[in-house]
């Protein structure tokens, strides 16, 4: 069956191909019965835009490239899985390319998503280190990339590393961290009190316990927040972890642990 073209969707609307274009892509000063009209056309015929032709007239690829040593997918999924939603859910695709501690493996990564026109670059890691390598930096500056901390304290800090990792972590976290911002722990028998005084800065804290199972979405999370926590920043945690599977909230912390203990797997 021949592929329905911009072309037909055009024909079938009664207008032109650049204003079946602009119909579909939300441009130009159209009345809202064309649009209609063309996007109806769309629908009958099956016509599906070509990313392609679409990266080149938005001047985008829509894809993200991400760079991780976290071959293992702990840290980095969630990463991929947020900010796949955060870019716009169904339109932004994420590369992941695993270095495997790797500086040359690095370095063609960089090489070869620039290659793509990627968007943009997340660098991530699976444990306290310098991260991206200076030499990975360089090259990702020259290509156009400003790798860096935030220009601002993000909405949401999440932390995850090894439990005896906190100390040493929270040293380069804290400047990041702020009154405004919601930190959510997934440290292992750390608790509120523990993080809220290395993060001195950050009033609203989220301990979570995911409990992954062998399937998408089968799991549980457990969460436990503070009192500065407010409905919003309480609502957005679980939507962090909502891709877990189901997600409850204990009445005190201490029921965490409790909670997982009988979760099934």
């Amino acid at each position: 069956m021949k592929r329905a073209t911009i072309r037909d969707v055009a024909a079938d609307a009664g207008v032109s191909i650049g204003t079946a274009s602009k119909a579909l892509n939300g441009q130009g000063r159209l009345r809202p019965e064309t649009r209609e009209r063309v996007a109806e056309a769309a629908r009958k015929l099956g016509f599906a835009p070509n990313p392609l032709a679409q990266a080149l007239l938005a001047g985008r690829t829509y894809t993200v490239g991400m760079i991780t040593t976290d071959s293992f997918g702990r840290f980095s999924i969630p990463v991929m899985l947020g900010a796949e939603d955060a870019l716009g859910a169904g339109r932004m695709s994420v590369f992941m390319c695993d270095s495997r501690d790797d500086p040359e493996r690095e370095r063609r990564y960089v090489e070869m998503l620039t290659a793509r026109r990627v968007d943009g670059l997340i660098v991530t890691g699976r444990r306290i280190e310098p991260r991206p390598s200076p030499e990975v930096f360089e090259l990702a500056e020259s290509k156009g990339f400003a790798l860096g901390p935030p220009s601002r304290p993000p909405q949401v800090l999440v932390l995850a590393m090894k439990p005896q990792n906190l100390e040493e972590a929270a040293t380069g976290l804290a400047p990041f961290a702020s009154r405004d911002t919601l930190v959510v722990s997934i440290l292992a028998g750390k608790s509120l009190a523990n993080v809220a005084a290395r993060l001195p800065h950050a009033t609203a804290i989220v301990r979570a316990m995911p409990n992954l199972a062998a399937a998408v979405g089968r799991g549980m999370a457990v969460l436990a927040a503070n009192a500065a926590a407010t409905p919003g920043q309480r609502a957005t945690a679980e939507a962090l972890f909502a891709a877990t599977g189901r997600v409850e909230w204990a009445a005190s912390e201490e029921l965490i642990d409790a909670a997982l203990r009988h979760c099934p797997g």
